[in-house]
């Protein structure tokens, strides 16, 4: 269903314009986690989150902060000893 103005609205999550990018720069990392750059680069050099570099550009695997962030979460719910 369109609007008055022509647009489709929101889109459905199942909707194939919704799916969510295999990577993003690193600007769009930071603003996807809430994570300064220089923490990001950090957990680059770590090895916590995965990057694929393309000429000059750093692309941070999405994936690879969804697991990041679920790994967080996970060991702060964990009970104390």
């Amino acid at each position: 269903m369109t609007s008055a103005s022509g647009d489709l609205g929101p889109l459905h999550p199942s909707s194939p314009l919704s799916i969510e990018p295999i990577s993003m720069r690193v600007p769009d990392a930071c603003r996807f986690t809430g994570i300064s750059r220089s923490t990001l680069y950090l957990l680059i050099a770590r090895g916590e989150v995965r990057v694929v570099k393309m000429g000059a550009s750093t692309l941070v695997l999405t994936q690879s902060l969804r697991d990041f962030i679920n790994r967080r979460t996970a060991e702060q719910h964990r009970p104390p000893r």
